[in-house]
């Protein structure tokens, strides 16, 4: 007697993992939760991705704003750093440099025109990515309800 209830519970057990109920269910519900989980696996990515990136963005950040004031001059800081918004500038000074005609305010204008292109240019290398976390986030949801639905109705048919 009491080996059977030995069986018997370890059947209940095994009948009840994840795994044996991810094998029991028809092809709809699979796929369903093939999807979510695919669509986590890809979430997850981007997320630590983009955790990574903005933590490195920010210590290059540090960097470039204790050599900024370092009191050196631009040229040096130039030759030393890849950011692009500033190299951006500095190179459009001296392009102005070189002309003729000097005009300040053309000067200015040139040089708002020329960093705001690099920074639209550097945020919108940033923001990649985050359209595919927005239309999981949107999607997801209904795709687990559609699957819930899917598994209720099997259940109360069998």
């Amino acid at each position: 007697m009491e080996n059977e209830d030995l069986v018997s519970v370890s059947q209940v057990n095994d009948e009840f993992t994840l795994i044996s109920l991810f094998f029991r269910a028809d092809i709809v519900v699979k796929l369903v939760i093939l999807i979510l989980f695919a669509s986590s696996i890809f979430s997850w990515t981007i997320i630590i991705h983009k955790i990574r990136l903005f933590r490195s963005l920010k210590e290059i950040s540090k960097q470039f704003e204790e050599e900024f004031w370092s009191g050196r001059s631009i040229k040096e800081i130039t030759s030393s750093t890849s950011k692009y918004v500033f190299n951006e500038a500095v190179d459009e000074i001296e392009k102005s440099n070189q002309e003729t005609t000097k005009k300040i305010d053309s000067l200015v204008d040139r040089l708002n025109r020329v960093m705001e292109a690099a920074i639209d240019f550097q945020n919108e290398k940033l923001s990649e990515y985050f359209s595919y976390l927005a239309t999981i986030g949107a999607t997801t949801p209904f795709i687990g309800l559609f699957g819930t639905v899917w598994g209720i109705m099997n259940s109360f048919q069998s």
